[in-house]
């Protein structure tokens, strides 16, 4: 695909909730030092690519086959496929989602879409209710960071990640916030 020369890293700040770029929330352990925020910078990639989830699927399905049974760890963009190759895959024993950007939900399940300041909306993908089935046997640890405001925000990554909130924990029994 054809990557823009515009520079958007320190978007990425404000999308990791450490604050809004140039300045740091109070609450955020991350190193102030010009080293530091130099390596955070550093470790940005842009999209080289289409993020096609069935590709992604089926290349991590085949190397968990030759690799066997293990606990899949993923995070914000990538959650979109782990819940995928969860599904397919019987060697995911287990489910570590770190700040997945949306989850699955069974056909005729799927929650409305939840209107955020982010230019894309939050919203869950309809799977086929076996395969979701498949997907509840196994264990699933979420975890979400801090700074992810509770209301509507006027900051779009944080209203963002306060939408991805809302259209899973209501939805989870015994699940703590």
């Amino acid at each position: 695909m054809t990557i823009s020369a515009t520079p958007d890293d320190q978007t990425w700040f404000t999308q990791f909730r450490m604050g809004l770029w140039p300045t740091f929330g109070d609450n955020v352990k991350f190193p102030r030092d010009e080293k530091s925020v130099d390596q955070f910078f550093r470790q940005m990639t842009p999209d080289t690519g289409e993020f096609d989830v069935p590709v992604i699927t089926s290349a991590l399905v085949a190397a968990l086959a030759e690799s066997g049974p293990a606990s899949l760890v993923s995070h914000s963009q990538g959650g979109i496929p782990g819940w995928f190759i969860a599904m397919a895959s019987e060697n995911v024993e287990s489910v570590i989602a770190i700040e997945p950007g949306t989850f699955v939900f069974p056909e005729g399940e799927l929650p409305d879409v939840i209107p955020t300041k982010y230019p894309v909306p939050v919203q869950g993908i309809a799977v086929p209710a076996d395969r979701f089935e498949v997907l509840t046997r196994k264990p699933i640890a979420i975890y979400f960071g801090d700074n992810i405001p509770s209301e509507p925000s006027e900051v779009p990554a944080w209203d963002f990640w306060r939408g991805v909130l809302e259209l899973r924990f209501p939805r989870c029994a015994g699940v703590a916030d």
